[in-house]
């Protein structure tokens, strides 16, 4: 489908043009601020509605502005006042309206108003951005599980350092360290027993140390008092008798060295960090290694996301060959697009510009003083290989012009020429 006719009235700077473009190439020449441009923004907003809209539409000193485009089988009248308050009516060959107008329309023209020299200026990233809505190919589901995953593998990478940094910092322990700490309870059991042993046997030895000094004295008194010897006899030898059975207690039981129990105590101290250090490094460990799988696991996935992106844009069919693009600009024949030629950032401009309208094959081209000779003949063999209908805007009054435009009006064509 292409623009047979256009006619507008009161748009920008249009106060009334008809015009008939023939070919496929139609440059708009005139001078500057003569209505070049309003003539390709009329067409953008008969087609693409409000969006296409400048802040004033409306010529200045008029209520309201009409266009009309009649593209065969259907013929496009969008009225517009100063307020860009609009009315649209999209008729059939035989003047019946159809319905839901700007429905009808969205679905031909595409991304209308696509200007290759527009899409030449753009920064890496957004060339990208325009060629994969192009290429209709939705990267937001894999982006955002693709973020995720990079989210998640930071805060494990993070964690995993600083293990690192708390495991080098862990002082090394005795190769013959314990896995656990030993009981201190039943260490401390164990030498209260031995001192209540101990105990018992100290006071065992000192009643018989006692007993003795006690018979050494009735032996004096015995010397000293023979009158007394008898009883004191009788006496002496109950306390011997008495003597004798706590000596043999005493020879029984004998004192239990205390000295390796302190040293297990002293021990276990050393032993109980040296066990703690273990358990922390031996933690550690499986912290690291636990963070280091699920790191790898994020990588995996952070890959597949990737190769699964790749797989999508090389299984895509590009305007142009050769053309590619991943989240950091676009490329052509493996190299940045901003390192092709001029001819070649213009050739595939204008392919993807017909890419974006494969319905209403139209593109309009501002600036275009811009081109030289070889690009203008450029665009013009490839709006013929395309069959694609190009209008651009030009300041000049070359004969390479179709239609010249004077003070909003059409001057002449080349046909009148």
């Amino acid at each position: 489908m292409r623009l047979i006719r256009l006619q507008a009235k009161d748009v920008l700077r249009l106060e009334a043009v008809d015009i008939t473009p023939e070919g496929n190439l139609c440059i708009i020449g005139g001078q500057n601020a003569q209505g070049k441009s309003s003539v390709l923004t009329a067409i953008a907003c008969a087609l693409a509605g409000k969006s296409a809209f400048p802040d004033v539409p409306v010529r200045r000193g008029k209520k309201t502005a009409e266009i009309v485009v009649d593209m065969g089988d259907l013929i496009v009248t969008r009225q517009i006042d100063a307020k860009g308050t609009t009315r649209l009516v999209v008729a059939g060959p035989d003047g019946a309206p159809k319905r839901s107008p700007q429905s009808i329309l969205d679905a031909l023209v595409g991304r209308l108003t696509f200007d290759p020299l527009e899409f030449s200026r753009m920064p890496p990233k957004a060339q990208a951005e325009t060629l994969r809505e192009l290429m209709g190919l939705d990267f937001t589901k894999r982006d955002e599980d693709r973020a995720e995953a990079y989210d998640r593998r930071t805060t494990i990478n993070r964690d995993l350092k600083s293990a690192k940094a708390r495991l080098d910092a862990i002082e090394d322990y005795p190769s013959d360290t314990p896995d656990e700490v030993p009981d201190i309870d039943a260490l401390h059991d164990e030498a209260q027993r031995v001192d209540v042993h101990n105990m018992e046997i100290q006071q065992r030895t000192k009643k018989l140390d006692a007993s003795r000094a006690e018979a050494f004295a009735l032996q004096a008194k015995i010397v000293e008092a023979q009158r007394q010897v008898k009883a004191m006899e009788d006496e002496l030898e109950i306390m011997v008798e008495n003597g004798k059975k706590l000596a043999k207690a005493v020879g029984t039981d004998k004192p239990i060295d205390v000295a390796p129990f302190r040293q297990k105590l002293r021990e276990h101290g050393r032993v109980r960090d040296a066990v703690r250090r273990k358990q922390a490094f031996k933690a550690l460990c499986k912290e690291i290694k636990d963070a280091e799988a699920q790191a790898e696991n994020y990588t995996k996935q952070i890959e597949a996301a990737d190769a699964d992106k790749a797989a999508m844009i090389a299984a895509a069919e590009m305007p142009v060959p050769g053309l590619a693009f991943d989240e950091t600009g676009v490329m052509l024949n493996g190299l940045p697009f901003s390192q092709a030629s001029d001819s070649e950032k213009l050739r595939t401009s204008i392919a993807m510009g017909f890419a974006a309208n494969p319905e209403l094959r139209i593109l309009l081209i501002r600036d275009g003083s811009l081109l030289d000779d070889e690009s203008l003949k450029l665009v013009a063999e490839m709006a013929d290989e395309r069959d694609g209908q190009v209008f651009l805007e030009r300041v000049g009054l070359g004969d390479e012009c179709q239609v010249i435009i004077e003070d909003g009006r059409v001057k002449g064509t080349k046909d009148s020429d």
